[in-house]
């Protein structure tokens, strides 16, 4: 593009990353119609998923709002439902990533056992919280509630021992700024001899926004939580209203929205 005897170079324009790009009304109608879909499923309810939409394209839009747990669950999933209603097809397509998710975060939840239980022989308090603490205090199983990381809480002069406590059971520290402005948490990895990845976030702080980091602290959430049954000294926030308020980004919770992936549960 020429002007002014200047030549501009507008090719990045084509470069714009998608989540800066308004999705087209159509594709916005079609996620709003999914995510009503699966809500519905989700709930237990009938549907004839007169819609056009296939099992595999169902099961794929549940693994993409982190779901699909709940709906293999909510569709009746288990040992004994057959395959003869109209929603057979859909349960079949399901079947096996679910039980796969369960298998996963079981292994998943032993390894947060034993970290749990070695940082509190290492006189590290901890809490559980966000999605992490939603798992078992919202939910009858703890698969049903998808989760990439256990978020735990700690205080700040504690993470020299919880760096060695940690390391000591193979966990490695991401790498990531450590700015003390710009960062108040940590993610550590373990990759398993299943090659499972279990991370770890580490937050000193409940968010790296300033205007939201301060207002819980760990000591104050501590006398407000409750043990997970049969773990030693893993908390959980006990209010429901407190574990939801920061069971999200303060950011989030304040706009009154969920994060991508998180939207269809604010349906059901």
């Amino acid at each position: 593009m020429r002007g002014a005897g200047l030549t501009y170079d507008l090719s990045y324009v084509s470069c714009v990353p998608s989540q800066f790009v308004s999705p087209p009304a159509a594709r916005i109608r079609d996620e709003t119609a999914t995510m009503a879909l699966l809500a519905t499923l989700i709930r237990g309810q009938a549907s004839d998923l007169a819609t056009g939409r296939s099992p595999q394209a169902v099961s794929t839009a549940a693994m993409r709002h982190g779901v699909l747990p709940l709906l293999y669950a909510g569709l009746g999933g288990g040992p004994g439902n057959g395959s003869g209603d109209a929603l057979g097809p859909l349960r079949t397509a399901l079947a096996m990533l679910a039980r796969t998710e369960a298998a996963v975060d079981a292994i998943r939840v032993a390894a947060c056992r034993k970290l749990l239980q070695a940082l509190h022989e290492s006189g590290v308090p901890v809490l559980v919280f966000k999605g992490g603490a939603l798992a078992f205090s919202h939910y009858p199983r703890s698969d049903l509630r998808a989760r990439d990381d256990t978020d735990l809480l700690v205080e700040e002069s504690d993470l020299a021992v919880l760096d060695s406590t940690m390391r000591d059971l193979g966990y490695r520290q991401a790498i990531a700024s450590s700015g003390a402005l710009v960062s108040q948490q940590r993610l550590y990895t373990l990759i398993d001899t299943r090659q499972i990845h279990h991370n770890v976030d580490v937050h000193w702080r409940i968010s790296n926004r300033h205007r939201y980091a301060r207002m819980f602290d760990l000591g104050e959430l501590l006398d407000r939580s409750r043990t997970i049954p049969g773990w030693t000294s893993t908390a959980v926030t006990r209010s429901p209203r407190r574990a939801s308020a920061i069971a999200v980004h303060p950011a989030d919770a304040i706009a009154n929205t969920l994060p991508p992936g998180r939207n269809v549960l604010n349906s059901i």
